[in-house]
C-alpha cells in the first residue's frame, strides 16, 4: 500500500505480478533444489540440474504437481505441515503426480514425522512432451528477452492451459515441411480465409493448430481483432480487494482486458502501457472513440486482452513506403503533428495520426507553399528580416525568374 500511495506504480505493477505468478496453478523454475513459494513443497535434484515445477493443487488433503526436465531423471519431493499420517503418491501421467491420505488400498505408503512426507518420483523429459491433435494457442512473434523471432522451421506459441502452454513465456512446436497457412477476421469461417506466409500473422493472434503423429504443426488458422467504437465503460487496474487488470468497453458491447503488454496509442493516455500510465487515471475517457486490435484467444471464457487502443483518426495513405518502388522519401513532405505508423501487421498498410488531436495537421507553411508552387507552376521565396515594429516575412510569387509580384505582410 506504501508502494501505491508513493505513485510508484511499476513497483506496485511488479509486486502485482508477483503475487499473481504465485496463483495456483504456479509454476516454478528450480536449479538443484529449493521451496516452492510460500506453499509447503520442496523439491531437489540430486544432480544439481534445472527443471520445471508447476503446482496444480496444495493440500490440505491433496496435492498435485507436475515435474520436467531436459531428460528424465529422480526428484526428491518433501511436503511439510501435514497431519501424522500414512501418504500415498500416484502418477497420473509421466511426471505428473498426485499425493493423498492413504486409504490403505495402495501398494506403498509413506509415513509423515514431524508434519513431514518424503516421495522420490521422476521428472518427465521434454523430448517425450506429446500434444493434441489440435488445439487453440495464441502467437508469439518473439522471444521478448532476445528479441528474436523464433527459428527458421518452428513456431513460437503461448497457452492459459498449463498442459500446453507450461505457465513459460512460450514454447517451441516444429512445423512440418507443408505447413498451410491461413489467416481472417476474428469469427471468420473457414471458406474466408485467405493463405498467407507465416510472417503476416500478427502477435497475440489467435491460432487454431493442427498436428500430425510426430507433433509437427501441418496447419494453422489464425485470427485477428480489430475493432472501433465509442468508449462506454472503463476500468483501472485493482491492487485493492480484488485483483483484476484494467479493462474497456466500447458500445456497452465489447469489453477488452488492458494487461501489461497492451500499447495506449493516445495522445490523452497517461503513458504508453499500464506500467508507466497512472493507476488511477489511464488517460482515456468515456465517449472517447477508439479502435481497438485485441487478440480473439480467451481460455474457459477468459476477456478478450487488448494488443493496442488508439484513437480514430486513421486515413489510409497511398504509399507503399518500400524502396523498391523507388526513392519514397522524395515524393513525399514533411507534415506537423503528423507521424505513420502501420495499420496491422501488413507493413505495407500505413495509416497517418495526429499526435496531438487538439490542433490540425498538415503540411508546414513551407511545404504548403511548395505544393501550391508545384500546381500553379509559380516560383515562390520566402524572407524574413526583423525591425522595430516587428518580424516582417516578404513573400516573393513569381510567374517567371524576370515576371515578379511582390507583397509582404507583417505579424
Amino acid at each position: 500500500m506504501a508502494l501505491y500511495e508513493g505513485a510508484r506504480y511499476v513497483s506496485v505493477t511488479r509486486l502485482l505480478s508477483r503475487g499473481l505468478s504465485e496463483s495456483l496453478p504456479a509454476r516454478f523454475a528450480v536449479k538443484g533444489e529449493g521451496r516452492l513459494g510460500r506453499y509447503p513443497v520442496s523439491v531437489k535434484d540430486g544432480d544439481g540440474g534445472v527443471f520445471e515445477a508447476v503446482l496444480y493443487e496444495s493440500g490440505p488433503k491433496r496435492w498435485r504437481i507436475s515435474l520436467s526436465a531436459a531428460q528424465m531423471h529422480e526428484i526428491t519431493l518433501t511436503l511439510s505441515g501435514l497431519e501424522n499420517a500414512d501418504y500415498a503418491v500416484a502418477a497420473e501421467a509421466p511426471g505428473v503426480y498426485t499425493i493423498a491420505r492413504a486409504t490403505g488400498g495402495e501398494a506403498s505408503v509413506v509415513r509423515a514425522v514431524g508434519g513431514m512426507a518424503t516421495f522420490v518420483v521422476q521428472a518427465a523429459g521434454r523430448e517425450g512432451k506429446n500434444y493434441p491433435d489440435a488445439f487453440e494457442a495464441q502467437y508469439v512473434a518473439k522471444d521478448n528477452d532476445t528479441g528474436l523471432p523464433a527459428p527458421e522451421g518452428y513456431l513460437y506459441v503461448t497457452a492459459q492451459d498449463p498442459a500446453i502452454g507450461e505457465y513459460a513465456n512460450y514454447v517451441k512446436l516444429k512445423l512440418a515441411d507443408n505447413v498451410v497457412v491461413l489467416r481472417g477476421a476474428d469469427g471468420a469461417t473457414d471458406e474466408t480465409l485467405t493463405p498467407v506466409p507465416l510472417a503476416v500473422v500478427g502477435n497475440g493472434e489467435l491460432l487454431r493448430l493442427t498436428l500430425n503423429e510426430q507433433g509437427e504443426v501441418t496447419r494453422i488458422r489464425a485470427y485477428y481483432g480489430y475493432r472501433s467504437g465509442t468508449i462506454t465503460a472503463i476500468s483501472p487496474i485493482s491492487i485493492r480487494g480484488e485483483l483484476r487488470n484494467a479493462w474497456i468497453e466500447l458500445d456497452g458491447a465489447y469489453r477488452y482486458e488492458l494487461g501489461p503488454s497492451a500499447v495506449l496509442d493516445s495522445p490523452k493516455a497517461t503513458g504508453s502501457s499500464i506500467l508507466t500510465a497512472r493507476s488511477d487515471d489511464l488517460g482515456l475517457s468515456e465517449g472517447d472513440r477508439v479502435t481497438v486490435v485485441y487478440s480473439p484467444y480467451s481460455y474457459e471464457g477468459s476477456t478478450p486482452r487488448a494488443i493496442s487502443v488508439s484513437e480514430v483518426y486513421d486515413t489510409l495513405v497511398a504509399e507503399t513506403f518500400e524502396s523498391a518502388d523507388g526513392d519514397w522519401q522524395s515524393r513525399t513532405f514533411s507534415v506537423d503533428n503528423i507521424r505513420i505508423a502501420p495499420l496491422d501487421s501488413n507493413y505495407k498498410d500505413k495509416v497517418a495520426r495526429p499526435d496531438d488531436v487538439a490542433r490540425p495537421g498538415g503540411p508546414d507553411l513551407e511545404d504548403r507553399q511548395r505544393l501550391s508552387a508545384r500546381r500553379t507552376g509559380r516560383r515562390v521565396q520566402r524572407t524574413r528580416h526583423r525591425g522595430q515594429s516587428g518580424v516582417a516575412e516578404r513573400e516573393v510569387v513569381c510567374k517567371s525568374r524576370r515576371d515578379c509580384v511582390d507583397g509582404s505582410r507583417r505579424h
